[in-house]
């Protein structure tokens, strides 16, 4: 386990978010991430907060312009 307060990433790393789109969709303040490291996955829980229908409409567009645009 990850102390908290601490990254479980550093620059370099890959993060990995499955399924983002259906967790904001699904309005999930909590979703599972995993660092892409040295040929391996770590698991870690990836805080989003409460949103906005504004905010998750934007995200979902996948950006303002885009939120402005359509």
């Amino acid at each position: 386990m990850i102390p908290k307060g601490e990254l479980p990433f550093a620059n370099g790393d890959y993060i990995f978010l499955p399924d983002i789109r259906k967790a904001v969709e699904d309005r999930k303040t909590q979703i599972p991430a995993y660092v892409v490291r040295d040929g391996g996955l770590q698991e870690f829980m990836l805080g989003i907060g409460e949103l906005t229908e504004d905010e998750r409409t934007i995200i979902l567009k996948g950006c303002l312009i885009n939120y402005y645009r359509g």
